[in-house]
């Protein structure tokens, strides 16, 4: 079990009741970055997927964040993984770019993998969990597509998301 700092137990209470919009306007002051990452996490076996939950997300989604300065996308990845979860994950390889709909933004999605299944979660996120591939659960309209394009096995992705992710 996770002991929050005093500083994460605040941010999550103020999250918790109420304060979801303070909580996403420090997001958007602190961490406004033009482009993201999300990584498609895989257990050893590569028979479950590590998906979250954000305090302000009601749906299960892809963990990442922003990319930092000049840190590339699969820096960024792991370092976010390692920042959400306490985990640290080998990049197989980049399943595509999706676009944010009339923007110049952009996610990389990355599938990953990760040798133990033993995690904990950052002040910021509500949930975390092990789903198998052939169960999941209610997931957001992205998630939902990048894991479609991943299961498909098609060729790397280059896709139109929409400005809700």
């Amino acid at each position: 079990m996770r002991v929050w700092t005093f500083t994460e137990y605040i941010r999550r209470i103020l999250a918790r009741f109420g304060g979801a919009f303070l909580v996403l306007l420090y997001w958007k002051i602190t961490k406004n970055k033009s482009s993201r990452t999300r990584a498609i996490i895989l257990n050893a076996d590569k028979s479950k997927i590590l998906l979250v939950k954000n305090i302000t997300v009601k749906d299960f989604h892809l963990p990442g964040g922003g990319i930092d300065g000049q840190e590339t996308p699969e820096t960024a990845v792991i370092r976010e993984v390692k920042e959400e979860l306490g985990i640290n994950t080998t990049i197989l390889y980049k399943l595509g770019r999706y676009l944010y709909q009339g923007t110049n933004k952009y996610v990389d999605i990355f599938v990953t993998q990760t040798e133990s299944e033993e995690f904990f979660m950052q002040w910021e996120l509500d949930a975390a969990e092990w789903f198998s591939i052939k169960s999941l659960p209610i997931l957001r309209k992205t998630t939902k597509q990048a894991i479609r394009d991943f299961l498909a096995q098609n060729q790397p992705v280059t896709g139109v998301w929409g400005l809700d992710d």
